[in-house]
C-alpha cells in the first residue's frame, strides 16, 4: 500500500460586506491507483478523515466554517459525521448525481443540523436538491451580466443563499452584489476590471526609499536612523518591536540602538512585512494581506526542502510582494522599479520566469487547489511533492501568527466604530 498524502488548500469566502466568513477546501489523496468504486469510495472517506482529524478543520479554517467538497457515495456511508455540523458546509461537487440513497442520507444529516452546498445547474436538474442544500454555487462565468439579476432572484424566492464563483475583479464583484448575491468566493474580487496607473503614495514611496537604504552597503547606520525619524509612526513600530517579549525585552530608547540590535536583514524583513500587513486593514484587504505573507513563508521553506536554503531570502521577498500590486492598485512593473528590486526577483514577479517565478507559481497553484499543475512545478522545481502539504500548513499557521496584530487592531477598531454609532443613535 501506498502511502498517502493529502493535499489540502483554502480559498476565502467573503459576506456581501466583504468580511471574511469561511474557506472553500480543495483537496487531493495522492496514493496508488484505485481500481475500483469500492476502493475509490474508501480513498475519498480517509481523505474526509485525514483533512479533518489530523490536518484539523480549526487548523486550516482558522474557526471558520470550512466548504468541505464531498462525494455523494461518501455522504451515503456518513464518514462526514466527524465533522462537527456548526463547522462544516458539506459541498456537493459539480455534476453531482443524488439519487435516493443520497437524497435519503442527505436529509437525515440535514436534520441534524448539517449544512449543504450546491451548483446552481445541478439543483434546477436535480429538484430533490431543493429539500437540503443551503447555498447554491452560481458561476458568473455561466451567467451573462444582464441575466443575473433575474437568476439570482429565482434562486433566492426558493429560499437559497446564493454564493457567486468566479469572481474575477471588483466590477463583476459589484455586478454580482447589486443583483442580490450574498456569498463571494475568491480574492480575485479585489482586482478592478481594469488596473489603474496611479502613483504610489507617500508613506509607500518612503518605505521604498528606507528599504532601498537598508540594502545600499554604502548608507551608514546613521543615514538610515535619520529615514526612519522622519516618520514617527515607523520609529514607534520600530521601538515597540525591539523592546516587545519576543526580543527579550531590551528596554531600547533610541532610533540607532534599535537599528544596529536587529541588523539589516532582519531590519529590512520587518519593513516588508510592514508594508504588506499595514495595508490590510479589513475584510478582503486583510485577506489578500494574509495570503501575501503565507506565500512569502512557504516560497521560503521550498527554497530549503529543494537544497537551496541560500535562496529562501529572496524567495520570502518574491511571495511577500506577490501581491503588492492588489493591495496598492499598482502596476507591478512599476512597483518592482520602486522596490529597485533585483533582476531575477523582478522577472519573477511580472513573469514568473526562471526558478523565483516557478516557486511563485508554485504556491500560486497549491493554493488555488492546482494540484497537476502543483505536481509538475514541484518535479521541475525539485522538492518533494509529498513534503508541500505540511509546509503550507505551516505557512499558514506564520501567516496567522503575523497577522494577529492586525486583526486585534480592526477588533478594537470595529468596536469604536459600533460605539459610535450607538452614541449617535441615542443622541438623535
Amino acid at each position: 500500500m501506498v502511502a498517502m498524502t493529502l493535499f489540502l488548500s483554502r480559498q476565502p469566502i467573503f459576506d456581501a460586506s466583504e468580511q471574511l466568513v469561511a474557506y472553500d477546501l480543495s483537496y487531493l489523496d495522492s496514493g496508488e491507483d484505485r481500481p475500483d468504486d469500492a476502493e475509490r469510495v474508501l480513498a475519498a472517506e480517509r481523505v474526509i478523515l485525514e483533512a479533518c482529524l489530523t490536518q484539523g478543520l480549526d487548523r486550516v479554517a482558522e474557526g471558520r466554517a470550512a466548504f468541505l467538497p464531498v462525494a455523494p457515495s461518501v455522504l451515503v456511508r456518513e464518514a462526514v459525521r466527524v465533522v462537527h455540523p456548526q463547522r462544516a458546509v458539506l459541498s456537493l461537487p459539480r455534476g453531482a448525481i443524488a439519487d435516493a440513497d443520497v437524497v435519503r442520507a442527505c436529509l437525515g444529516l440535514a436534520r441534524d443540523g448539517y449544512r449543504f452546498s450546491a451548483h446552481a445547474a445541478d439543483v434546477a436538474r436535480q429538484p430533490a436538491l431543493l429539500e437540503f442544500v443551503h447555498i447554491w454555487r452560481l458561476d458568473l462565468d455561466q451567467v451573462s451580466r444582464e441575466a443575473l439579476g433575474r437568476v439570482t432572484a429565482g434562486l433566492r424566492s426558493r429560499g437559497a443563499h446564493v454564493m457567486a464563483i468566479g469572481v474575477h475583479n471588483r466590477a463583476l464583484r459589484d455586478v454580482a452584489f447589486d443583483a442580490g448575491i450574498e456569498l463571494f468566493h475568491g480574492y480575485q474580487l479585489t482586482r478592478p476590471e481594469v488596473l489603474p496607473r496611479r502613483d504610489v503614495g507617500i508613506d509607500h514611496l518612503h518605505a521604498f526609499k528606507l528599504m532601498k537604504a537598508i540594502r545600499d552597503t554604502r548608507q551608514g547606520d546613521h543615514e538610515i536612523e535619520q529615514g526612519f525619524k522622519r516618520d514617527v509612526v515607523l520609529s514607534y513600530k520600530l521601538l515597540r518591536l525591539v523592546n516587545s517579549a519576543s526580543m527579550g525585552g531590551k528596554d531600547i530608547h533610541t532610533i540607532g540602538h534599535a537599528i544596529r540590535l536587529l541588523g539589516r536583514e532582519t531590519l529590512y524583513r520587518w519593513l516588508s512585512l510592514l508594508l504588506v500587513s499595514g495595508q490590510g486593514e479589513r475584510g478582503v484587504a486583510l485577506e489578500v494581506a494574509r495570503l501575501s505573507l503565507t506565500r512569502a513563508r512557504f516560497c521560503e521553506q521550498v527554497a530549503a526542502a529543494s537544497g537551496i536554503p541560500r535562496a529562501g531570502g529572496s524567495l520570502f521577498m518574491v511571495g511577500l510582494f506577490s501581491m503588492l500590486d492588489t493591495l496598492l492598485l499598482a502596476d507591478m512593473s512599476d512597483l518592482v522599479v520602486r522596490l529597485e528590486l533585483a533582476p531575477d526577483l523582478a522577472a519573477a514577479l511580472t513573469e514568473r520566469a526562471d526558478f523565483f517565478g516557478e516557486v511563485l507559481a508554485l504556491s500560486e497553484a497549491y493554493e488555488g487547489g492546482h494540484w497537476d499543475r502543483v505536481i509538475e512545478l514541484g518535479t521541475s522545481i525539485g522538492v518533494d511533492v509529498a513534503a508541500l502539504p505540511d509546509l503550507y500548513m505551516e505557512a499558514i499557521q506564520w501567516a496567522r501568527a503575523q497577522m494577529s496584530e492586525v486583526e486585534a487592531r480592526e477588533q478594537k477598531n470595529a468596536m469604536l466604530r459600533k460605539v459610535s454609532g450607538t452614541a449617535k443613535a441615542l443622541a438623535s
